[in-house]
């Protein structure tokens, strides 16, 4: 039996954005029709756009997926300490989660809240108003 234990999200997330912002910027660099195959570098970056059949339609099938969601930020106390509440709403105008922020001189806490919650079905108030 091995004792290889996979690493967590938050030990790998660096690693992962790297790669993803690299692909992404390849990508960006061939619809720019920014490759130069004179230099070193973009040969190597030329091979794999050939390798991988990278084109300027490309970046249209990179995601898997997009949705929209808005960002509903209610503040709830301002300074040191403040408090605010931040709140996904999907494209239909529905709270879809929301998050209690706490914030002092550098640091800070958040906590999920529960939907059958007072604070919740604040949230939801104040999403009818602007949604």
């Amino acid at each position: 039996m091995s004792d290889t234990k996979q690493k967590t999200c938050q030990e790998r997330i660096e690693e992962e954005y790297h790669r993803a912002n690299d692909y992404l910027e390849l990508m960006f660099r061939v619809l720019d029709d920014n490759l130069d195959e004179d230099d070193e570098d973009d040969q190597k970056l030329i091979e794999q756009v050939k390798d991988e059949e990278i084109d300027e339609q490309s970046i249209y099938e990179y995601a898997a997926g997009s949705s929209m969601k808005k960002l509903l930020t209610i503040e709830l106390s301002g300074g040191g300490p403040s408090s605010h509440i931040e709140a996904i709403i999907n494209e239909d105008n529905v709270v879809e989660s929301a998050q209690y922020v706490f914030l002092d001189w550098f640091d800070g806490a958040r906590r999920k809240i529960n939907e059958d919650s007072a604070m919740f079905r604040y949230v939801e108030w104040e999403a009818e108003r602007y949604f």
